[in-house]
This record gives C-alpha cells, structure tokens and sequence, in this order.
C-alpha cells in the first residue's frame, strides 16, 4: 500500500512537472506572438507611410506632367510667330514630350508599386486579425 502511494506521489509530482514546463511553453509562445505582432504592427506601419509617400510621389510627378504639357503647348504657340524662335520651340517641345513620356512611364510604373504595396498592405492586415483570432482563441 505505502509503495502505491509512493508511486502514486511520484506521479503527482511528473503531472505537475509537466504541467509547470507546459505552462512555460505557452508562456514563451504567448511571448512570442506578442513580438511577433508588434513587428507586424511596425511593418504595417512603415508599409502605410511608403504608401503615403508613394502617393506624394504620383501627386508630384502628375502636376509636373501637367506643367509640361502647358510648357509644350506655350512653346508650341511662340513658335507659330517666327521662324528663328520656332527651331528652339521644335527642339523644347521634343525635349518635353520625352520627358512627358518618361515622366508617363514612372507614373505607370509608381502606380504598379502603389498596388504592390497596398495588396501587401492588405495581406498584413489579413496577418494581424487572423493573429488577433489566435489571440482570442
């Protein structure tokens, strides 16, 4: 009898060892995924200050499209009055429709990173609520 009991002590005290250690893991874990949904939080922060950025970027380099394009349409008319001002018009208005078209491409292109950025905006946000219905669980 006082073996069983013994034994049975010993079993207590496993039961609580592991209990302890299960508890420590889940502390960890728990410790864990709040680090690791502070640096979501931050990645999400800096993705919403690119996109911000971005858009300035986009907002800037339309009005300078839009400037070129009233700068091109000014040359244009001077050139109509003489023939000596309308060499140099010729030349600018081709210098500004390169650089409209280049400006055009980066509009393009910015756009694309403006949707880039958002869908992984998107995808962190996903990452933050599902992580906040583990959280919950």
């Amino acid at each position: 009898m006082k073996s069983l009991a013994n034994e049975v002590q010993a079993e207590s005290e496993r039961i609580e060892e592991i209990i302890s250690e299960t508890r420590e893991d889940a502390t960890e874990t728990v410790e864990g995924i709040e680090s690791l949904t502070e640096d979501v939080q931050d990645s999400a922060d800096r993705i919403d200050t690119l996109i911000e950025n971005q858009d300035e970027i986009a907002a800037t380099i339309r009005e300078a499209a839009t400037g070129m394009d009233d700068i091109a349409n000014a040359t244009d008319d001077q050139a109509v009055r003489t023939e000596e001002v309308a060499s140099m018009v010729d030349s600018a208005s081709k210098q500004a429709t390169e650089v409209q078209e280049e400006t055009a491409r980066a509009v393009s292109a910015n756009d694309t990173q403006i949707e880039v950025v958002a869908d992984i905006s998107e995808s962190v946000r996903q990452l933050k609520s599902t992580m906040a219905t583990m959280d919950d669980d």
